[in-house]
């Protein structure tokens, strides 16, 4: 991604799941200095199919600038500024399955 976030912009980073063609998963980035950044916690992942090869899911990234909202503060437009990917191929996304240490 090329250029610099504005004050009210929001970037977006979004799962693409490439068997059913959708969004799967769609969080807000935040944005430090220069970098964009997004933990993804447990609970953003925990219903996506694991696949450790990489085939099923694609990342994207996604910049909203000028934002409008309307009075119910439902985001209604946007000016979009698309990653390098978005013209090529998007990056794989591994969704890897993992064990959790649960406590009775």
């Amino acid at each position: 991604m090329q250029g610099t976030m504005e004050e009210n912009d929001r970037a977006l980073i979004s799962i693409y799941d490439n068997l059913t063609h959708t969004v799967v998963l769609e969080k807000e980035m935040e944005q430090k200095e220069n970098t964009l950044s997004y933990t993804f916690a447990s609970e953003d992942t925990i219903d996506l199919e694991p696949d450790d090869r990489g085939s099923r899911y694609s990342w994207d990234i996604t910049i909203q600038r000028n934002p409008l909202y309307d009075e119910n503060d439902k985001l209604i437009h946007y000016d979009s500024v698309d990653s390098y990917y978005a013209a090529f191929s998007l990056p794989p996304c591994l969704i890897k399955r993992v064990t959790r240490n649960v406590q009775e």
